[in-house]
This record gives C-alpha cells, structure tokens and sequence, in this order.
C-alpha cells in the first residue's frame, strides 16, 4: 500500500521485450535506497515488484500492467515517480493507494493561476469519472491529488509547485499520457450499490 507522497524520481535506464506479450524495465536506482529482491515499489503510481537489484531495479510487467499503464508507450531517458510501501508506524499522509492504475489519461489543457499549474485531465476510459468526485482524491502518476472538478469527460486537479518541481508531472506537457488510479474508498462504494441492486 503506498500514499501517494511521491519519495524522488528516477530515470528508466532500459526496456527489453521479455517474450511477444511481456517486459522488463529497468529504472536507476535511487542511491541512498536500500532494496531487496522482491521489494514492491510504485513506478508511476504502478505497483511493481523489483526481481533484480544489480545495481539498478529490474521489473517484469505482465501484459495486463502493459495494456493499463502507460508502460506501453515508456521509452529509456523517462523520468518516473518513485514511492516505496507505508511500512507499519509510518506517518499517513496523502491518501490509500495501491498502485492498480485504472487507466491512462491525457492532459487536455495545462493552465497556471497564481502559484498553481491546473491539469484537465481526459481518461481514456470515461466509466472511471462515476468514480471520481470534487473534493475527493485521485493518483495521478502515484501522486496524491484533490480533485477540483469533474464532468462527464474530464477532471480537473490543481498542482501546488513543490509537487510540480520534484515529481514528473513539471515535464509533462498538452497531450502527456498518465497512470490514473480511482481512489479505492469509491470503487468499492459504487460497487457495494451494484450489488445491492442484483
């Protein structure tokens, strides 16, 4: 489980075709972190699990992770947000992130407005907006964000500078595509009503 307190960014060093379906990435490790085989670490709000530390972090991604995250279309040279699991005792900020991305997302419009950068967000895939709500919460490349407002098309979250200066989204630009996760308190809301309707 993670907070979406994004810990530092890295660089995606490699990507290699494993098989005809899957990958391995292989991102830089962090120098001051201390990692072991297995270890679980949100890549771009993607929960991935390290299978090598030699000396950077090898991840495999199934087709599944490929197909929802915007893994796809990754290349060497990308900048990704990097944010290890809350241990037991770790002070909660942000809010429950898992790291299953819902879909990608492109930025339909950047805007600053004082000292914040305002995204309008598009989901590819438009059923996840029933589960987002102003005020609510959202991950955006893992990041923690309030939503500010949603339509039936798009959402709109505000990015205070410290975030846009130490995470990827200060490189993003019109047309950038990025990892959506629906906070998890909504999804299983909205699924406990579908039930109940059956």
């Amino acid at each position: 489980m993670f907070t979406g307190i994004i810990s530092t960014t890295s660089k995606i060093k490699k990507i290699t075709t494993t098989n005809k379906h899957g990958r391995e990435i292989v991102v830089l490790k962090p120098k001051l972190w201390r990692l072991k085989k297995g270890d679980s670490i949100s890549v771009n709000g993607v929960c991935l699990t390290a299978t090598r530390i030699q000396p950077n972090i090898s991840f495999t991604l199934m087709p599944e992770t490929i197909r929802c995250t915007n893994f796809s279309r990754a290349a060497a040279g990308d900048v990704v947000n990097l944010e290890r699991p809350l241990k037991a005792g770790d002070r909660f900020d942000g809010h429950v992130v898992l790291g299953h991305v819902d879909t990608t997302g492109s930025i339909q419009r950047i805007k600053k407005k004082g000292n914040a950068y305002i995204l309008t967000i598009v989901p590819k895939d438009k059923k996840i907006l029933r589960f987002v709500a102003a005020k609510g919460s959202v991950a955006v490349h893992g990041i923690s964000l309030t939503v500010v407002k949603v339509s039936k098309t798009n959402f709109v979250v505000h990015i205070i500078p410290y975030t846009w200066q130490h995470t990827n989204l200060g490189l993003c630009k019109k047309g950038s595509d990025l990892n959506i996760e629906v906070d998890v308190a909504a999804r299983y809301k909205i699924r406990q009503k579908e039930w109940s309707k059956k």
